[in-house]
């Protein structure tokens, strides 16, 4: 994963920093990604973000069950409703928490370095998203089955530089 968080699992905290992520960051920069993750942890977000995420699941599942259901017409309206004010409410929430945790990492590398990581990162992700991904998809169904040397490729693509012209 180009990704890094913090989740909880039988009651214990766990930080997944995935290798892609590691290979794309120096150590300054993978500090405060660190730093960032446990910053959430400070302020208990964990458990709620856990209960936002399983609420925001539930209500899609409940949506694709009534957009299906005889009484839709009647539903959809209300559903639509409190499912607009929830995720406004809930990216509000989420906001405050990545606020806090932004400030841990800048408070331990700097507002600099913080700065070029989450640039670089949103640049690595759409080249993840757009270019690498699609490429392997590619890759799999000429394959015509799973491709054994995902990992491999996945690390080498990480550190192929991306043309100015791709930017």
């Amino acid at each position: 994963d180009l990704n890094a968080g913090i989740y909880q699992l039988r009651g214990r905290n766990h930080l997944h920093l995935g290798l892609p992520l590691m290979r794309v960051l120096d150590a300054d920069q993978l500090r405060g990604v660190i730093a960032h993750e446990l910053g959430h942890l400070s302020t208990g977000d964990g458990q709620l973000n856990a209960r936002i995420y399983r609420l925001r699941l539930r209500w899609a599942q409940l949506g694709a069950q009534l957009d299906e259901g005889p009484a839709s017409w009647l539903l959809r309206p209300l559903w639509r409703g409190y499912l607009s004010w929830f995720e406004a409410w809930s990216f509000v929430a989420a906001r405050a928490q990545e606020r806090h945790a932004d400030a841990g990492e800048v408070r331990l590398v700097g507002a600099e370095v913080a700065a070029r990581t989450h640039v670089q990162l949103a640049v690595a992700m759409l080249w993840y998203e757009l270019v690498f991904v699609p490429r392997l998809l590619e890759a799999a169904a000429e394959a015509k089955g799973p491709l054994e040397d995902l990992g491999s490729r996945t690390l080498r693509a990480m550190t192929e530089p991306l043309p100015p012209s791709r930017l």
